[in-house]
């Protein structure tokens, strides 16, 4: 099951909220991520493993917890994921003012 093939249009809000809990977070773990989100553990742990697999994310191991961070190409991602964004943002407000 592919969640995610790094194209822009295709990111969920879910799956923006767990890379953007990740990167707001200097130490952070899945549980956290879940009940910050309230995103359910088994679907979040399946979207880190598309995520990790996809390279956007790495695990750091601390004793029996399982850190999350953002590789170099996650960051990447994510900037470009709030460009496209704030992009569609301005596009409605464009939109809107030709309407009214």
């Amino acid at each position: 099951m592919t969640l995610l093939n790094l194209d822009l249009r295709f990111i969920t809000e879910k799956q923006f909220l767990i890379l953007s809990s990740i990167d707001s977070s200097s130490e952070i773990y899945a549980l956290q991520i879940s009940r910050i989100t309230g995103i359910t553990y088994d679907y979040l742990v399946s979207v880190l493993d598309e995520f990790n697999k996809q390279g956007l994310i790495i695990q750091k191991h601390s004793g029996r917890t399982n850190f999350l961070k953002l590789t170099d190409r996650g960051k990447e991602y994510l900037h470009a994921v709030k460009k496209v964004h704030s992009l569609f943002k301005e596009e409605k407000k464009i939109v809107k003012s030709i309407d009214s």
